[in-house]
């Protein structure tokens, strides 16, 4: 739907819509991925790859990423979801961190969405 509003002039409407499809893509490729919607792990992981085709990766990359993140859900240096420290900080209490992070935390609520919004090509290189 989003595509074809952008081909037929409402390129903001168009691109609203496309990129809320995406994320949600992505939240039913994860929940599929999980194995939380079928009885089936087959029928499940064969969605989970449609989803996954639709968005350019490959299902296996993300389940090594996912289940890495799972084990070591907020472990600072091991968890690959939030290793964007300084520019993006997810965790408190870094003392490590605390001199360079007060300052540019101060200043993350404004650009925190954009760069969200890329966060898929950091999380691929």
């Amino acid at each position: 739907v989003g595509a074809i509003l952008v081909r037929y002039g409402y390129h903001y409407t168009g691109a609203l819509i496309y990129a809320w499809g995406m994320q949600q893509a992505g939240w039913l490729g994860h929940d599929y991925s999980h194995h939380q919607v079928f009885r089936s792990p087959k029928v499940n992981d064969m969605v989970a790859r449609l989803a996954a085709w639709g968005q350019g990766y490959e299902t296996q990359w993300w389940k090594a990423r996912h289940n890495t993140h799972h084990v070591t859900t907020n472990e600072i240096h091991n968890d690959p979801d939030i290793v964007t420290a300084p520019v993006l900080n997810y965790v408190k209490q870094q003392p490590q961190l605390a001199p360079l992070l007060n300052a540019v935390q101060r200043c993350q609520h404004l650009y925190f969405l954009p760069l969200l919004a890329m966060l898929h090509i950091y999380w691929r290189v």
